[in-house]
């Protein structure tokens, strides 16, 4: 009985997975293969692209970006890190329990991971992955001071995806600093971790700094990035619903825990890892945000999961059928249509020729090979300090797009931004064809086959 379920479970996760890649193209998807693509052709980020992640994520992207052309491509990378995530979990919570145990919270980490967006390409699951391997061998460190160099070295590759990461390299610095030890043994950790952070984070300075420039690129990776507006949405309720018997377990957990008298430097440091990077997720309602935190949940809770494993079955079973139905009916239809776009760009546009997408298309650069008329490749997510808008539309005159995609007019209320230049491009260019469901419009450069219509008024819903 056992043995199916547990089949059963990882049959369902497998499903998940599959449908995961061919879900429509996202912002943060686009953005991040276009980038990586032209980084091949000879532009640098942060240069020639505005953006404000770390550069992590291009650098593990670069040779994909060159080879292929498929966003599922860079996913199935995303889904083998995660599956390489689910196997360091699942060796960790070896270190406490049997290795008959530690198979269904490796199997829920991998399930969570999936319900809160680890699926697509974003940093967070390669941030996690980083982090999971860190705490591993700050595990293996305890008989063995020379693992603390690869402690400090994963903290600084999940740097290198994902700014919040610093919120973990925060809780190491302060136990190794705060944990009673004979001070030449307390300055050798602290030295040794922070040289592991060293040897991952340097290199990658070395070759931007020269290149970009200190300034810009201190403001777009740590001012622009904490100043960006967010844009709200309601995509966290599902993955919060899913996780309801995941927050009941925690709360059995924290209760069990309270109980006993003696806490492990493991239970302080996941304690510390759940707790510190929430007052941030709050103000965020991404799920794949909350990535930071679900492996040390699900690390802190295993013991919980197993005695209690029967009551996941329903959520996983019935987020199946809720991301099922998602796809069928919302995802795969823009899917489709993102493909059908992207193919008549191929056909009517040379790879010279420049086009401009709204951020809902930002992998169309990547999918076609066409240079982008501006370094914005998502004005709604960059702060107004940075006239972004104006000198989009300052690089569209310069550099004129022979193809334009954009929101309908008529839809636009749905997400209002970047008013001026949604005008300037309904005011200079032609509508060729509408999408229904991406609620999308090619626009074009006007010629005999096609006149410039009236504009029409923006809607604030």
């Amino acid at each position: 009985m056992q043995r199916k379920f547990l089949i059963s479970t990882y049959v369902f996760i497998i499903l998940l997975s599959l449908i995961g890649l061919f879900w429509s193209a996202k912002q943060d998807e686009g953005v991040f293969l276009t980038i990586a693509h032209f980084w091949g052709n000879g532009q640098i980020p942060y240069k020639d692209f505005f953006d404000h992640k770390p550069p992590g994520i291009y650098i593990l992207l670069f040779p994909i970006a060159k080879i292929f052309t498929q966003i599922f491509t860079a996913r199935m990378v995303i889904i083998f890190v995660n599956l390489l995530s689910s196997i360091f979990i699942y060796k960790i919570i070896c270190q406490k329990l049997s290795k008959k145990q530690a198979i269904f919270p490796s199997i829920i980490f991998f399930w969570m991971m999936y319900i809160f967006q680890g699926f697509l390409i974003e940093t967070e699951p390669l941030m996690a992955f980083a982090l999971i391997v860190s705490y591993y061998f700050f595990i293996k460190s305890k008989n063995n001071l020379r693992y603390i160099i690869l402690v400090g070295l994963f903290s600084g590759v999940a740097f290198l995806f994902k700014q919040p990461a610093a919120i973990n390299i925060l809780v190491y610095s302060l136990f190794y600093f705060i944990k009673k030890n004979h001070h030449k043994i307390k300055l050798t950790k602290i030295a040794l971790y922070v040289f592991g952070i060293f040897i991952s984070i340097l290199p990658v300075c070395l070759y931007f700094i020269p290149k970009v420039g200190i300034e810009n690129l201190y403001y777009q990776i740590f001012v622009s990035n904490f100043t960006y507006p967010s844009l709200k949405n309601n995509q966290i309720i599902a993955p919060l619903i899913f996780s309801l018997p995941i927050i009941f377990l925690t709360l059995l957990q924290i209760d069990k825990k309270i109980k006993q008298t003696k806490w492990s430097d493991q239970d302080f440091l996941l304690i510390f890892f759940i707790l510190f990077p929430l007052p941030l997720l709050i103000f965020r309602t991404y799920p794949h945000y909350w990535l930071q935190i679900v492996p040390f949940l699900i690390i802190f809770i295993a013991e919980s999961i197993n005695t209690y494993q029967k009551i996941l079955f329903l959520p996983i079973f019935f987020s199946v059928l809720f991301f099922g139905y998602q796809f069928v009916n919302y995802e795969f239809p823009i899917y489709h249509e993102q493909s059908q776009i992207s193919q008549y760009v191929k056909h009517e546009a040379k790879k010279s020729d420049y086009i401009y997408s709204t951020r809902n298309l930002s992998s169309i650069y990547f999918q076609t090979g066409n240079q982008p008329s501006s370094e914005y490749l998502y004005i709604n997510e960059i702060s107004r300090n940075d006239l972004s808008e104006e000198k989009t539309i300052q690089s569209i005159q310069k550099n004129p797009p022979k193809i334009i995609i954009w929101i309908d007019p008529e839809k636009y209320y749905l997400e209002p931004y970047a008013w001026t230049l949604s005008l300037y491009i309904q005011s200079n260019y032609c509508v060729i064809k509408k999408y229904a469901h991406s609620n999308l419009v090619i626009y074009q450069l006007p010629n005999d086959n096609c006149r410039i219509a009236k504009p029409l008024p923006v809607r604030i819903k």
